[in-house]
């Protein structure tokens, strides 16, 4: 049986306020406006979402920023969940590279029937899907993917956002392998603008996904946190060690 949940930032929209959901003991989602008005221009006070599946063995992870209005983001959303169940029948970097495939479809077609600004609507995407001991990662954008064991290691590359004329996934997943005390976190860029970089992820914060979502996003509004916050949180399990990049750094 497949378990989704998703918080979307058009639903929290009061600054200061924390909002999270759990899947099982493993999972943990968290989102926010932030505690701050942006310090930008924008369209829709919360753009962000922020989505998780399990099936109980496979787990998958995303998180989006939009930009321009929060059409891009909803759209992109809404076709990953509309194939989130085929993605569970892929390996873990087929699905996380086949959900940005649709979620870029999915905005171009949603993006071509809007008029002025929401017709520049654009989002930042990672999809991380983890099936036992091994991990996938998959993004376009700044949103960020960090794996949390001994050390800290970033597994995502900064890249062009889905919208403004590029809307396909052409960069291959990076891979990876968890041990059972790691733990993977998923963010927008309000997370690690605020909190200070992917080398601020103390374990302390992360030893339970419920709790572990709130404490981020709180240390992003001790940071200042100006911006909209999107994370995930995951458990580890059982495998190696070690992690292996697929992509060269």
């Amino acid at each position: 049986m497949l378990d989704v949940a998703c918080l979307w930032g058009s639903d929290h929209t009061e600054l200061g306020v924390i909002a999270t959901e759990t899947l099982g003991e493993r999972i943990g989602l968290g989102i926010s406006r932030g505690r701050f008005p942006k310090g930008y221009p924008y369209v829709d006070p919360n753009e962000d979402v922020v989505l998780a599946a399990t099936d109980g063995t496979t787990d998958l992870l995303a998180v989006l920023d939009g930009h321009n209005g929060f059409d891009a983001a909803r759209a992109a959303t809404q076709a990953i969940l509309d194939r989130v169940e085929d993605l569970f029948s892929l390996l873990p970097e087929e699905a996380a590279a086949e959900a940005i495939t649709v979620a870029g479809a999915a905005v171009r077609d949603a993006v071509s029937g809007l008029t002025g600004v929401r017709r520049s609507s654009g989002t930042t995407i990672c999809v991380a899907v983890v099936a036992g001991s091994r991990l996938a990662v998959a993004s376009a954008g700044d949103s960020t993917a960090v794996l949390v064991g001994e050390d800290s290691r970033v597994l995502t590359r900064t890249t062009p956002a889905l919208g403004h004329g590029r809307y396909r996934f052409d960069e291959h997943p990076i891979t990876a392998v968890v041990d059972a005390g790691d733990r993977l976190v998923v963010a927008t860029d309000g997370l690690w603008d605020f909190l200070g970089g992917a080398d601020r992820l103390r374990p302390e914060l992360l030893d339970s996904p419920r709790l572990a979502v709130s404490r981020l996003i709180e240390a992003a509004f001790n940071g200042g946190a100006g911006d909209n916050v999107g994370v995930a949180v995951r458990r580890g399990s059982a495998g190696e060690v070690h992690v292996r990049d697929r992509a060269a750094s």
